[in-house]
């Protein structure tokens, strides 16, 4: 695997970098460059802070402490002048994440550093007889104060570190802690290693042998790497472990067996959540902080998941050895599954995924120990033993069907090899919570994924999968937080479809409280780069008066060469309109006839001025409220409503729908006149919305008012049955077509629209306006109409005689489907809007 992490670069290197920023910001500032001198000023304060957290000796750290504050200084007093401008901060620079991620080293109030592999000198045996004892080690739960648990020595048993004779343990327990997500997941890593030989979380635990296992301490003291808030970490222990009274572990071991690497890993893993009373998790985010490996957390319930192809997903990652995966239940259980034995908000380990004579077989563990488990022997029901008819292969380990799985189980827990993806990059920065900025992207970082074009000669999609971590500050607020991740393909498409599929894990552009959310994209679009979109909110409102400071890290993996780096426009251009989906203007996608009834915007953008480049870019973004799927085109509209949508007519499309937040980017726009439609997913949807547009040249952005705005308007609904759908004139009984009279008391300018309401395939429909009323019978040829939609039309917007101007008098409204017969049951809608006041429908002949 490669990766284009980044290689640090030596501390006599740094301290030059900063010598010479500092000595260029003098120059520009003598120079009465202000506002590079400022800039220049600030990069240096950046270096020098750098290296404060990187040096140790006290003598330079003084001395580097002083030059920072020197630049600092003329930075601050440069800062005043009205020839400053603003300085840029790249988040992806590498101050930038090296500060993100020394922040992000304060866990649950203590620091964890990032981890480098230990001297063996660490672990040899002291020169006193006393053993090394952590000074903090994780508090007990009151479950095991309870209980008498106090803390002892592992060398007074005589444990053994990993049992090579057996392959090692193959199944894990958890004792009277709450932590069964990451027990599941010691459990789960097990099970792999005895399968294929692997050293899953084992490798964690240091000291090791030549051949990375675990060995024993000769110190008593222990380090483990986990990787948390987006970096390898180190976690100190001793091997005191939590004991009952009569010497036995209260701790994660082995189902059977003695070997004690689960006790220390799950030691280490509660030091770094604030302790044994851990108020619960996901086993993929367990497993994701134990193997690196990226988690996915699939919900079994939500409508959209699809049972086949996870089946074929887990099924081939298994036995290919890259997936791992765990079930957990939700919150709230049916009665009837309570009564089967299930237990609410707990995790079990997935030991084997297989298919066997035409079945799909998923073995599942429970984690609790099968003496003094907080329910029944070993935490299943005899009720469940009975549902279970595969039978028990031992205790605690049963087979159930895959879709006995996906009915019992409230979520699929996986967490993927990253070595399946031959390229990956990551950034860590911080993000301040502001909800007083007015714009979505001000209030939340964007950034820019690229990447490189697949060879010519492979014809599968491309395959990108993005990953979010919300860094973790505190357990105990972790569900504090809400987090999303867009992802939008940029530089726009000519149609409603981006050529983008996603699947999203948790979240995706929905607020979860899950601290990982995974995107997997595939697309077959060329090099088009994504733009990301990262935001964060509290889950409840809080009356903190500073805008708080969330850390998160940003990673990519796919089979060719990537990178995520700031967004590369600046625009000069902005304007803002703010507007709402309201029963009126709620119109739906293009799919719905009512689309046309959007709020739509006029943009004019304006020739350059100056010399420079001739076309724009812009970026357009519509927020809206959180639950809403959004979406937004630069249509070929010259400025006018658009009526009838069809692929092709979007200059630039901001993709599917997508929760909260539609994002449009598009370079090469000529100057000229365009249509901005800001649509919801379905019809009726209300909400408020803003949008905002940001542009390289200036531009004029207008509402366009709704159709018949300024005129009265006139409703009328039916439906064709077998008796009024006559069809075209050609087939003899155009007389029968539904009809109706319109009275204007005055002459004035009106607009008439037929529509099809009913959701079926549209039917080629036309609206005729006749006068004086037609003197044939239903089986007669009509006189010619005064005015028509002209030639028979399936598009959705519907059949429209536009703007006709009439006479003061009664007429004829004819609304038609083209074939006699057809559309019997399909239901109409007709609109007439009249420039006069006063106009009235009534039944023909009154």
């Amino acid at each position: 695997m490669t990766s284009s992490s980044r290689k640090g670069p030596t501390l006599s290197s740094r301290l030059s970098e900063a010598e010479d920023l500092a000595a260029q910001a003098a120059r520009a500032e003598h120079a009465a460059d202000h506002s590079s001198a400022f800039a220049l000023y600030v990069r240096a304060a950046e270096v020098y802070l750098a290296l404060l957290r990187a040096v140790t000796d006290k003598p330079t750290k003084a001395r580097l402490k002083e030059r920072w504050r020197r630049v600092v200084g003329r930075a601050e007093a440069l800062k005043g002048l009205k020839a400053v401008g603003e300085v840029r901060r790249e988040r992806t620079s590498a101050d930038e994440q090296d500060l993100a991620l020394y922040k992000s080293a304060l866990i649950n109030s203590h620091r964890y550093p990032i981890f480098s592999p230990p001297p063996p000198t660490l672990f040899s045996a002291p020169s006193t007889p006393s053993l090394y004892s952590d000074p903090r080690p994780p508090s007990l739960s009151p479950a095991q104060l309870a209980q008498g648990g106090t803390y002892v020595r592992a060398l007074s048993f005589s444990p053994v570190w990993l049992d090579e004779s057996q392959g090692g343990a193959d199944d894990v327990v958890q004792d009277v802690a709450t932590d069964c997500s990451v027990v599941a997941a010691l459990s789960v890593c097990a099970a792999h290693n005895h399968r294929f030989g692997g050293k899953l979380a084992i490798d964690c635990l240091y000291p090791q042998d030549p051949r990375g296992l675990p060995i024993r301490s000769e110190s008593g003291g222990y380090l483990v790497r986990l990787l948390i808030n987006g970096a390898h970490r180190s976690i100190e222990i001793d091997d005191r472990l939590p004991t009952y009274p009569d010497g036995r572990l209260m701790t994660a071991t082995p189902r059977a067996g003695t070997e004690i690497w689960p006790a220390l890993l799950e030691k280490a893993y509660m030091k770094l959540m604030g302790g044994y009373d851990f108020p619960g998790s996901n086993s993929s985010i367990d497993l994701h902080a134990l193997t690196g490996w990226i988690p996915e957390h699939v919900s079994l319930q939500d409508t959209s998941f699809k049972r086949e192809q996870t089946w074929l997903r887990i099924h081939n990652g298994f036995r290919h050895g890259t997936c791992l995966v765990s079930l957990g239940t939700g919150k709230n259980l049916d009665a009837l599954l309570e009564r089967k034995g299930f237990i609410t908000s707990h995790d079990y380990a997935v030991q084997d995924v297989r298919e066997e004579d035409g079945r799909r077989i998923v073995r599942v563990a429970n984690p609790w120990r099968s003496q003094g488990g907080p329910v029944h022997a070993d935490g299943w029901t005899y009720d469940l033993r009975a549902v279970l008819e595969d039978g028990t292969q031992r205790e605690g380990v049963f087979d159930l069907s895959w879709d006995e799985v996906c009915d019992f189980f409230d979520a699929l827990y996986l967490n993927w090899d990253p070595d399946i993806f031959i390229h990956s990059t990551s950034v860590h920065a911080t993000h301040k919570v502001s909800t007083t900025s007015s714009s979505y992207l001000d209030r939340n970082p964007q950034f820019r994924l690229s990447f490189s074009s697949p060879s010519a000669s492979s014809s599968s999609p491309l395959e990108l999968w993005i990953l979010l971590t919300r860094h973790t500050a505190s357990k105990k607020s972790d569900g504090d937080w809400l987090s999303a991740l867009h992802v939008f393909e940029t530089d726009g498409t000519d149609g409603a479809d981006d050529g983008v599929q996603r699947d999203k894990g948790v979240g995706g552009d929905v607020l979860t409280d899950s601290p990982h959310i995974l995107v997997r994209v595939t697309t077959r679009s060329s090099t088009a780069p994504f733009a990301l979109v990262v935001s964060h909110r509290r889950a409840e409102p809080s009356s903190e008066g500073e805008d708080p400071e969330i850390g998160y890290t940003l990673s990519a993996y796919s089979s060719v060469p990537l990178t995520i780096s700031d967004p590369p426009h600046r625009f000069p251009y902005t304007q803002q309109v703010d507007g709402a989906w309201t029963s009126r203007t709620a119109g739906g996608n293009p799919t719905f006839p009512t689309f046309h009834i959007n709020p739509q915007c006029r943009l004019n953008i304006r020739p350059p001025t100056v010399r420079g480049p001739q076309t724009a870019a812009l970026r357009c973004t519509v927020e809206t409220a959180g639950d809403v799927p959004v979406n937004v085109k630069l249509v070929w509209g010259e400025g006018k409503r658009v009526y009838n949508f069809a692929d092709g007519d979007a200059l630039a499309d901001s993709g599917k729908y997508t929760h909260s937040l539609a994002l449009l980017e598009k370079s090469g726009v000529s100057p000229g006149t365009y249509t901005l439609v800001p649509s919801t997913f379905t019809p009726g949807r209300l909400a408020a919305f803003t949008l905002h547009l940001e542009c390289t040249l200036p531009f004029d952005l207008d509402p366009i008012p709704a159709e018949g705005a300024g005129m009265f308007a006139l409703t009328a609904r039916g439906e064709w049955t077998e008796h009024t759908a006559g069809g075209a004139p050609r087939f003899g009984r155009y007389g029968d077509n539904p009809k109706l009279g319109l009275k204007l008391k005055s002459s004035g300018l009106v607009r008439i629209r037929l529509q099809q309401t009913s959701s079926s395939a549209p039917l080629p429909l036309n609206v005729s306006l006749f006068r004086p009323l037609p003197s044939y019978s239903a089986h007669s040829r009509p006189e010619a109409p005064i005015a028509t939609s002209g030639p028979y039309s399936d598009a959705r917007a519907g059949a429209l005689v536009e703007d006709v101007h009439l006479e003061a008098g009664t007429y004829t409204v004819v609304m038609s489907a083209y074939a006699q017969g057809v559309g019997v049951g399909e239901r109409w809608a007709l609109s007439i809007w009249t420039e006069r006041a006063g106009a009235e429908l009534v039944e023909v002949g009154e």
